[in-house]
């Protein structure tokens, strides 16, 4: 996560950090604690809606939907839930698994005509729940659908290319585009779409009446917040990054007080006033640790003094002071999601912004739990930002000695123009790179660019004109005749030179 400092955006976020269309009673002190940590966060807008034994027991909107504007957010305010998606995708599968249509151990390849991987007995043997658990052994691989034109069924068809990291069931590996594999195999056993399903029988029966399944469909829509990115230390507004060829992993959009009706669902066992939405046992299941998730440094940030962590389907599964509490995140491009499920005190709550990739959400969800249990409170926003500043003063500095090396070193090794081609690679496309004005610019997939900047030998930097896509490394690798053989792209792949593109 970025984190920067700016008066300029100080201003500008507590011109606006204020409370509207307030509903309930917040706990004492609680709205200011929200306001200043907007101001120290950075976030331009919040909305935040809390239920209690089965009732709203309050609802915030907070600050502005965009800094270009003064339209305040409020709890009807629609946000971009990003992979909190994923929990409503393995509540479409819990329907189909009570219903008989499917189960949690049907091998995925035998629900989804024309599912491969690269191995014929992970493929054989795969299985819905494997890929709900994230415990599928494949890497993320989220560069194959991320910026790229690629449909959902090419991006579910290009899995056959990822070569998985670990055998399945032996450890965590969180996957987008297997959640995408799974809406489309609970399409298939309906004869339906993953959006017609979850339109049909999550949103409508929930009452989520502006909840969506796209991005299309917002723009008929007022109230929507915009999306922001801290860029080069400048609050801005960022383009809305459509998510459609991975949907069922990252696509939904819904205010807080839609997210209110889902979070009631999760906590009554599948029912909604009455109505039954998920059979009970189906839901309990996705709400089961499945999946053993390490514990690291980074992690133990978002999961503060918890002695476990564990993944069910599409919630992952820790303790905070004594209580099972069950949350799932959500981050798109220039917003972040959370919510989170407190079953034995029959608390749950979401918190929305729109901010890029801030742990904020942790920090005020963590105060509400103490709140609302009556525990005294802990700044979990000063200890949370403490460590963020931590993380990016280090993230500064590795930038700094590897500028500090590429200046001291004699640059490139060969020309250019040796530099340049076309390199493929079966999962992530072509990566082209040329001489342009004198200096090399690569483009991925036709979709996103960047100029290269020499560091050592035969390395560069690749600054991505997209901001959200940030920088790469790209390292060339040369034959026994000086001539350029393949590109590695850091944490992607080693992307070899197609024939005859040599300049």
């Amino acid at each position: 996560m970025r984190q920067f400092s700016s008066a300029s955006i100080v201003l500008a976020v507590s011109l606006f950090a204020s409370v509207s269309q307030a509903q309930g009673a917040a706990p004492k002190g609680f709205d200011r604690y929200a306001e200043e940590a907007m101001r120290d966060w950075k976030v331009p807008g919040v909305a935040i809606a809390v239920v209690k034994d089965d009732a709203v027991l309050f609802s915030r909107g907070y600050g502005v939907r965009d800094i270009a504007g003064k339209a305040p957010v409020t709890p009807s305010t629609v946000f971009a839930l990003g992979s909190v998606t994923k929990s409503f995708t393995a509540a479409l599968v819990a329907q189909d698994v009570a219903a008989g249509r499917l189960q949690w151990d049907d091998a995925l390849s035998a629900r989804l005509p024309g599912f491969v991987t690269a191995s014929p007995a992970l493929t054989a043997t795969l299985t819905l729940r494997d890929v709900l658990a994230h415990r599928s052994g494949l890497p993320r691989g989220d560069m194959m659908w991320y910026a790229s034109q690629n449909s959902r069924d090419e991006n579910v068809r290009r899995v056959r290319y990822m070569q998985p990291d670990a055998a399945p069931r032996t450890g965590f590996s969180y996957q987008n585009v297997l959640y995408l594999a799974a809406g489309q195999a609970v399409g298939a056993a309906n004869h339906s779409s993953w959006d017609a399903l979850m339109r049909d029988r999550l949103l409508a029966p929930l009452g989520m009446r502006t909840a969506t399944t796209s991005m299309a469909d917002l723009r008929a829509m007022s109230d929507v917040a915009t999306p922001h990115a801290i860029v080069n230390d400048t609050l801005r507004t960022v383009p809305r990054r459509d998510g459609d060829n991975v949907a069922p992993a990252i696509a939904l959009n819904a205010s807080a007080l839609d997210m209110a009706q889902w979070i009631r669902m999760e906590l009554n066992g599948g029912t909604l006033d009455g109505r039954e939405i998920v059979a009970a046992a189906a839901l309990r299941e996705t709400q089961r640790a499945q999946q053993a998730v390490p514990l690291s440094p980074a992690s133990a940030e978002l999961y503060p003094g918890a002695s476990s962590l564990d993944y069910g389907m599409g919630w992952f599964i820790s303790d905070y002071r004594g209580d099972r509490v069950l949350q799932h995140g959500g981050n798109i491009d220039g917003m972040s999601a959370l919510v989170v499920l407190v079953p034995a005190r029959h608390i749950g709550f979401v918190i929305l912004t729109n901010l890029d990739r801030t742990a904020m959400p942790s920090a005020l969800a963590y105060r509400l739990i103490d709140d609302l249990v009556g525990r005294a409170p802990h700044d979990w926003s000063g200890e949370m930002l403490r460590t963020e500043r931590a993380i990016a003063g280090q993230s500064r500095l590795a930038r700094q000695m590897t500028d500090a090396r590429a200046a001291i070193s004699k640059g490139p090794t060969h020309a250019l123009a040796q530099y340049a081609g076309t390199f493929a690679d079966s999962l992530y496309g072509d990566l082209s790179v040329r001489v342009e004005n004198g200096a090399l610019v690569a483009t991925l997939r036709n979709t996103i660019s960047g100029t290269l900047q020499p560091l050592t030998d035969d390395s560069f930097r690749i600054e991505w004109s997209d901001p959200m896509v940030g920088s790469s490394t790209v390292s060339f690798r040369m034959d026994d005749e000086s001539r350029v053989s393949a590109a590695h792209l850091d944490g992607l792949a080693s992307f070899g030179v197609r024939a005859g593109s040599r300049q």
